[in-house]
């Protein structure tokens, strides 16, 4: 049984949860009891796409393994070697801590400049462009991201709660 809702504080977000009559270990028990570190666990069309980080080529056939092995089968569709890894599944702090503190038309503002390139160094988009994306003001845009970079800033270096 599969339910999914969206959140009410904001439209991005979505909440899955999955009833199964399953007496073996979930595939995230066995990634965290592999020591596998997971990032992304997607349910489609009655399989799981999961997104780990794993030390090496011989843990990445560990975790393999013990899926295998639990579950009875497990098809890699892709690795990359990186230096640095994200944020396990959950441990995503600053954005669970910022979801409910943006308003919608923040977080649009947000996403689009991101999704544009608006921070990169260098920059490859002018506010200007992002309001017209938006249909905005400039003076509007302008405001909206400093609301978003005052709550950051509440975030890391107000009062804790």
């Amino acid at each position: 049984m599969v339910d999914v809702t969206q959140a009410d504080l904001n439209h991005h977000i979505y909440y899955l949860g999955v009833m199964a009559h399953l007496s073996d270990a979930s595939v995230l028990s066995l990634l965290t009891e592999t020591q596998a570190i997971p990032h992304r666990i997607v349910g489609k069309n009655a399989h799981l796409e999961v997104m780990a980080s794993v030390r090496d080529w011989n843990h990445l056939k560990e975790v393999a393994d013990a899926i295998e092995t639990e579950h009875g089968s497990l098809e890699l569709l892709g690795s990359t070697q990186t230096e640095s890894i994200g944020f396990p599944l959950g441990g995503n702090k600053i954005k669970q801590s910022m979801s409910g503190k943006l308003s919608e038309e923040q977080l649009e503002v947000l996403e689009t400049a991101y999704r544009m390139g608006y921070f990169k160094v260098p920059q490859e988009v002018t506010a200007e462009e992002i309001a017209s994306e938006l249909d905005i003001s400039r003076s509007t845009l302008s405001a909206r991201l400093r609301r978003v970079e005052h709550n950051f800033c509440a975030l890391l270096f107000g009062p804790q709660e």
